[in-house]
């Protein structure tokens, strides 16, 4: 019984497969992989394209590049040819997936609505 559900354990575990960025720091830009879905090309200005060296900023500057794709409103199909003179990682990770630009702005931010008082 045991033998059998480590077996269904490890062919479940074997698809899963989690997003991931794809860095090619000499061209400023990130790819973020969505395995069956498609890789999206993100555009690091210098202060980001510092941020991905250093490991204790990365994890930060991941979550802000995933929550503007997950936030846009323009995402379309740019093609194989925009990723052609990136790594060969970046292009072998993406050969079989429709590659995305998509608008970097993020998320809309939330405006407080300023208080006021009345006085009796």
């Amino acid at each position: 019984m045991k033998s059998v559900i480590a077996l269904v354990l490890f062919l479940a575990v074997q698809y899963v497969v989690c997003e991931q960025v794809l860095y090619d720091r000499k061209h400023h830009k990130a790819i973020i992989l969505r395995p069956g879905n498609g890789c999206y090309e993100y555009h690091m200005n210098h202060q980001e394209s510092l941020e991905s060296f250093d490991d204790a900023l990365r994890p930060a500057l991941e979550a802000k590049m995933i929550e503007a794709l997950d936030c846009s409103t323009d995402i379309h199909e740019v093609g194989h040819h925009s990723i052609d003179h990136l790594s060969v990682e970046i292009k072998n990770a993406c050969a079989n997936v429709p590659v995305y630009g998509f608008d970097q702005t993020g998320c809309p931010t939330s405006v407080a609505m300023p208080m006021t008082s009345v006085t009796p």
